[in-house]
């Protein structure tokens, strides 16, 4: 491991510390749009789902859970622009969903962010020293 890759590991943690810290202001920040728009509160949860729905049209993996997604769901094949596009796709619905009323936490949710992120990064870091072409190949994250 070299200076550099203290230097980038160090920026991913920061950059990750910071999009987690956005995630959590952003369900107040959800709350408040639901109120402002006088949303009724029973039908809070039924939007809030609606928009996840509309969501998973667009990549199915918004709906995991974390628990064993990124195996069943084919992302660790993915290329990087997918793995983002799932990354930032879960990370609204995320805060859309606990934002809209429905209960429970963040915990898996952030992992499968967590297992995301890393594996974006491995997939940059995989690219940059070998190309544009390895950027699909099987990583290390198994």
């Amino acid at each position: 491991m070299t200076d550099h890759d203290l230097v980038i590991a160090g920026a991913v943690g920061l950059l990750s510390a910071f999009f987690g810290i956005a995630l959590m202001r952003g369900v107040p920040l959800c709350e408040a749009a639901f109120k402002h728009f006088k949303v009724p509160t029973v039908l809070r949860p039924a939007l809030g789902g609606g928009v996840v729905g509309a969501l998973a049209l667009i990549s199915p993996q918004v709906m995991s859970s974390g628990h064993g997604a990124l195996q069943v769901s084919g992302l660790l094949d993915a290329a990087l622009p997918a793995v983002a596009l799932v990354l930032a796709l879960k990370a609204v619905a995320s805060v859309i969903s606990r934002g809209s009323g429905f209960g429970g936490g963040f915990f898996f949710s952030l992992c499968f962010l967590g297992a995301l992120g890393g594996g974006g990064n491995s997939l940059q870091s995989r690219c940059r020293r070998h190309g544009p072409a390895s950027s699909s190949i099987r990583t290390s994250m198994r």
